[in-house]
């Protein structure tokens, strides 16, 4: 059972996760990325805090965006937006955000596309469309640091117990911010 025709990894909701283990390796010193994932959730996992990447440490519920986050939050916490998804990166200078519109979590599948550049604001499209924020975080500079791992299906404030329910088809990291162009055609792909 994939996403669409896609094969799909699903996750149970109850601490399942991927790890790549040497994912520091590849995520700290990057002045710039371009994330896409594709994702689909189950209904349970509606208006939750559950993540589906995250190069942090697993630290059983806090909220440390270290390196790259992406999950759904539900209820924003600078934006005071409901059933957000938000991107989080932390750099050599410092931390910043972004929360999504309103009622972006969904259980329909979802194209996802963040991307940050050294000295710029985080950026998220969903299914090719600029999303409208409840919250952005002001410009970061710096290069990405503090992340330990990459992470698949379990976010910074998941815990032992707790995990994304739903989905993942396909993740891609790009070590570039890709132009709007080259964007489409791959979230046309997908």
């Amino acid at each position: 059972n994939g996403i669409g025709s896609q094969p799909a990894v699903t996750f149970d909701g109850a601490g399942s996760f991927l790890i790549d283990e040497d994912g520091n390796n590849y995520i700290n010193g990057l002045s710039d990325f371009n994330l896409i994932a594709v994702v689909q959730s189950s209904s349970d996992n509606i208006n939750t805090n559950n993540g589906f990447f995250n190069t942090g440490d697993l630290d059983d519920g806090t909220d440390a965006d270290d390196g790259i986050e992406m999950r759904y939050d539900s209820d924003g916490y600078e934006g005071d937006g409901t059933e957000v998804i938000k991107v989080g990166v932390h750099t050599t200078d410092g931390n910043t955000a972004y929360e999504s519109d309103n009622f972006t979590q969904s259980e329909n599948p979802q194209i996802l596309s963040t991307d940050w550049s050294s000295g710029k604001a985080i950026d998220l499209f969903i299914n090719g469309t600029g999303d409208s924020p409840t919250w952005k975080g002001s410009s970061a500079g710096g290069l990405l640091d503090n992340a330990t791992q990459v992470v698949l299906g379990r976010g910074a404030r998941d815990n032992e117990n707790s995990s994304w329910d739903g989905k993942i088809a396909e993740v891609l990291l790009y070590a570039n911010n890709l132009d709007s162009a080259s964007r489409t055609i791959i979230e046309n792909y997908l």
